[in-house]
């Protein structure tokens, strides 16, 4: 960029005016590595997201809080200490069930590994 910021002073006799985007080699490999950029956290994020959530640990880390939510509503409300299992136990273990359900892992879950 600096030799095309020299060449056009040699050639013109003034500053280089400001290019609108895409009018200049300079910016076509700008936006091809900033599109490479883009792919490649792309990819990253689609790669998280399989992690956390092609399988069970998010969608139970999600249940697990709005367990956590209904325990503190129910403190809230009825203004005297409940158990927050009574409210993080349904909550995990019927999104673990409806999740293995969908998933068709459902008997699996249930019996358990033969290890």
């Amino acid at each position: 960029l600096k030799l095309c910021t020299e060449v056009y002073r040699a050639e013109v006799g003034g500053p280089m005016p400001r290019r609108p985007s895409g009018s200049t080699i300079a910016s076509s490999v700008e936006d091809n590595g900033n599109q490479e950029i883009e792919n490649e956290k792309r990819s990253k994020m689609a790669a998280t997201r399989q992690l956390l959530f092609g399988g069970y640990f998010g969608p139970l880390t999600i249940a697990y809080g709005f367990g956590l939510a209904m325990a503190f509503l129910a403190v809230h409300l009825m203004q005297t200490g409940q158990p927050a299992l009574l409210y993080l136990v349904p909550a995990v273990l019927g999104a673990m069930v409806i999740l293995g359900k969908v998933k068709g892992e459902l008997k699996e879950l249930w019996k358990g590994s033969n290890r």
